[in-house]
């Protein structure tokens, strides 16, 4: 989350994986939390992290519900608390009510770790059966048994990224996210007019002048695979958010995160953003 943690406080997003999905079955998800900005590792004031896991049918959010495996509306709480709160369930006076109360959970001890890591796995059962990154060469075997040096080549191609935006070369920036867009408008049900919409928003946004991309220092980097190691990215380590980042020249408090996957197709291909 990078420097808004400086002063505490707390941050609310959804994050649509449909295009981490690709297919039903079994999903793993993993959720890493770092310390606030600045630290090296955590210290005394320790995060308070709520997840919650939902779906909705056509694009209609009336149609919204939780996984109850996954705790249901009250999701899953990542704190040194050894208590949660439940809220009520059910009308007050009619059958299976259930008063809001503290639940006992296991308290998280995070105090002197530099990161803290949950895992867990659900079932999701969706209308579509893409091949996506799925058939894509296993990267993180790659380097641990035939040891190629992913770090230094995926560093190389963010290079490449890092030139098209500061050039502000929308054809380039275009084709390059060609592949991911496809897979994502398609996972997410966008209409042809709401794809335009999007595409518009890219140019518009490398076209701003207001905004200029931060310098690249590779020292800060770390390599984060995904996908069962079929993804690959880096991240800044000190926040775990992209390192293409964008500044507002007129605004430094205001910073924009651009986040890229890489996926190796074949054996010997080049590693491509999708």
């Amino acid at each position: 989350m990078g420097e808004i943690t400086k002063n505490g406080g707390g941050i609310n997003n959804n994050n649509d994986i449909n295009q981490l999905l690709l297919t039903s079955g079994t999903h793993e998800v993993k959720v890493r939390i770092y310390p606030k900005y600045g630290l090296t590792v955590f210290d005394e004031y320790t995060p308070n992290i709520g997840l919650e896991f939902s779906y909705f049918k056509n694009r209609d959010l009336r149609t919204k519900q939780y996984n109850e495996a996954m705790k249901g509306s009250n999701g899953i709480e990542l704190s040194s608390f050894d208590q949660q709160w439940i809220d009520e369930k059910g009308i007050y006076g009619e059958p299976g009510y259930v008063e809001a109360h503290y639940e006992s959970k296991l308290p998280i001890k995070f105090d002197g770790l530099p990161f803290y890591e949950w895992r867990s796995t659900f079932e999701a059962e969706v209308p579509f059966d893409l091949v996506g990154w799925r058939n894509s060469v296993n990267l993180k075997k790659e380097q641990e048994e035939e040891k190629k040096n992913i770090q230094g080549e995926l560093y190389e191609e963010y290079k490449k990224i890092y030139q098209i935006i500061k050039n502000r070369d929308v054809t380039a920036y275009l084709l390059l996210v060609k592949e991911r867009e496809e897979l994502i408008t398609t996972v997410l049900y966008y209409k042809e007019n709401e794809k335009k919409l999007r595409s518009d928003e890219f140019v518009k946004f490398i076209q701003n002048t207001d905004y200029e991309v931060e310098p690249l220092f590779e020292e800060t980097f770390q390599l984060e695979f995904q996908g069962y190691g079929k993804l690959v990215m880096l991240l800044h380590k000190a926040d775990g958010e992209g390192i293409i980042r964008l500044k507002n020249k007129k605004d430094p408090d205001d910073t924009i995160y651009l986040d890229f996957r890489f996926q190796r197709k074949k054996k010997g291909d080049r590693l491509i953003v999708i």
